[in-house]
């Protein structure tokens, strides 16, 4: 019997290799399925990472950038299964699983927010790998002094959204959130004449009692024929 030609020989040894490589790869899809399914409910024990955080703002909404990392610039989970996510009016939470250096661990996020925000309005989508984004919508126009509610150290690292605020930095300068109120203006127009109006919780002036007061006052002179100035101050309490 003639042998194969050699064309033919590598044929088929490139089919058997291509069957069991299909083969292995079947065997292990079927593996994750069952690991997902049998430990996808399973935290306890896990380590928890508190994801870091972007966050920028309009004059309306606050965008909110979260990474599968415990720091912006560290390397974290590729993708995260069992995302659950929950906006109120006010809080963002968002918990998930996913592995990082082979290690199955949850990822959370709970922050309270410096203000309410409407959560009708408000969504959130997956966005590169690694991360998700939000836009939450705010429940009154302004500009928030910082994204949470606290002024204490959080146990997410939270940083600007850069492209962000470059992206809304003209419609925020110019909108005026805080016009001041007709009264605080008229106070402001007196101070600067030197005119003040007796506060309105001043309490009774006892006898010996050193106070001060405003007041209003002019200033007199006189020149006299040999050159003599006189001069007085009237004083009105």
């Amino acid at each position: 019997q003639a042998p194969e030609p050699r064309d033919a020989r590598l044929e088929s040894i490139s089919k058997e290799v291509a069957s069991l490589v299909s083969e292995l790869k079947r065997q292990a899809d079927e593996l994750g399925s069952f690991a997902d399914a049998t430990y996808s409910d399973q935290t306890r024990g896990l380590a928890e990472v508190h994801c870091a955080l972007q966050w920028a703002q309009n004059s309306t909404a606050v965008f909110l950038s979260v990474k599968y990392a415990a720091r912006w610039s560290a390397p974290g989970a590729i993708e995260v299964a069992n995302l659950r996510v929950n906006i109120s009016s006010c809080c963002f939470d968002l918990e998930g699983f996913g592995h990082h250096s082979d290690i199955r661990k949850r990822y959370l996020v709970n922050v309270d927010l410096f203000a309410d925000i409407d959560p009708t309005r408000s969504s959130w989508s997956a966005a590169s790998v690694g991360r998700m984004t939000a836009t939450l919508q705010k429940q009154k126009a302004g500009r928030w002094p910082r994204l949470l509610k606290g002024k204490g150290k959080s146990v997410h690292p939270v940083t600007g959204w850069l492209d962000m605020e470059e992206k809304w930095a003209s419609e925020l300068r110019g909108r005026a959130f805080a016009p001041e109120a007709p009264l605080q203006e008229k106070e402001k127009m007196q101070r600067h004449r030197g005119i003040e109006d007796a506060p309105r919780d001043s309490k009774r002036i006892q006898k010996g009692m050193l106070v001060q007061a405003p007041r209003r006052s002019w200033s007199l002179f006189r020149v006299f024929g040999n050159g003599a100035l006189l001069g007085a101050s009237i004083i009105i309490l």
